[in-house]
């Protein structure tokens, strides 16, 4: 997760949130507690700095899944190896869409997890033909988002 953490600071993503999903909550050590906070805080400060970014990204609190928050004003995208190709769903969203990705747990999301999430309305998107693990699938899934917005003039 700090790894990620890394890269999605580097790329440019304006919040950070960890969820918790079913099959996370037995992975110990999970990454939770302000200690781990403050940690990741200080990786994605010395990604900024080396990355020459413009901002910090908004640390937001854990959350389990089932408490997960989103904006009207934003594009709820999860990443599942059967969903739509990423590229296509952000070319087909409003461009004041500000996309949200979820990256699920190692092995992926419970299909129930998965059930719940498409039904409050998150758009479920693929990245490859193949599951990929949550630190290429998240820092993918930026870099294709960020190319995106480029591309739009953001």
């Amino acid at each position: 997760m700090l790894w990620l953490a890394e890269k999605a600071t580097e790329l440019g993503v304006t919040s950070w949130q960890a969820v918790r999903f079913r099959r996370s909550a037995s992975v110990s050590p999970r990454g939770e507690g302000d200690a781990f906070q403050e940690k990741l805080r200080a990786r994605m400060i010395s990604a900024l700095e080396q990355s020459t970014g413009a901002w910090l990204p908004k640390l937001l609190a854990d959350t389990w899944l089932d408490a997960l928050h989103i904006e009207s004003s934003q594009l709820p995208i999860v990443l599942d190896v059967e969903g739509a190709p990423l590229a296509s769903l952000l070319t087909s969203a409003p461009p004041s869409a500000e996309p949200v990705i979820l990256v699920g747990p190692e092995g992926g999301i419970e299909p129930a997890e998965l059930s719940s999430l498409i039904d409050t309305g998150w758009q479920s998107a693929s990245l490859a033909g193949t599951m990929l693990r949550f630190e290429t699938a998240g820092v993918a899934a930026i870099a294709v988002v960020r190319g995106a917005q480029l591309q739009r003039g953001h």
